[in-house]
């Protein structure tokens, strides 16, 4: 997803296109393929990673309908899943308290529809000002540009691997912002 960010935002859209498909082609040719096994489960919804998170996300999902407004809690998404939330017919022995596995989930369950928007505005906040800054420097024929567009970068990361990662509380999206 950076790599599609930087690609929207280069003068160079041909060349750069060019030398990342030899970088994806270098490294899925060089890949062991105990790497490529591990990502065709990446399709399959029974794999265990995979179910854990889809039981995950929908005991999220109860939670902020039971809990719309402040959701469950800051830090609670793990008790409340294992104390309230595991699906039926399964024991703490075959699904442990665990974690949401995503940002999204994570803050919905957690701090329910309100934690959700703020989140969204955050990202939304910082990639649009971003966008401001960045055109006042093309037009200001000024320097910042690269800085700028590397921030929005790592809110892009933020974003995009917190679909998959638990990493709601962890300074990155604050301290960037």
């Amino acid at each position: 997803c950076i790599g599609v960010y930087y690609w929207l935002n280069t003068k160079h859209k041909i060349r750069t296109a060019l030398i990342a498909s030899l970088i994806v082609l270098f490294v899925v040719v060089m890949a062991p393929e105990v790497y490529l096994q591990r990502m065709a489960t990446i399709t399959d919804s029974r794999e265990g990673s995979a179910q854990g998170r889809l039981l995950a996300w929908s005991a999220a999902v109860r939670m902020a309908q039971d809990h719309p407004v402040l959701g469950v809690g800051a830090g609670h998404f793990a008790v409340k899943y294992g104390v309230n939330y595991r699906p039926p017919g399964y024991g703490p022995t075959e699904i442990p308290w665990q974690t949401a596995h995503s940002i999204y989930f994570l803050v919905l369950g957690e701090l329910g529809f309100v934690g959700l928007a703020v989140l969204l505005g955050l990202i939304w906040w910082h990639l649009h000002a971003n966008r401001l800054l960045v055109a006042d420097v093309r037009r200001s024929g000024g320097y910042g540009e690269a800085l700028l567009l590397a921030g929005s970068a790592s809110v892009v990361a933020f974003a995009t691997n917190g679909a998959f990662l638990s990493a709601l509380y962890y300074p990155h999206l604050y301290i960037v912002s």
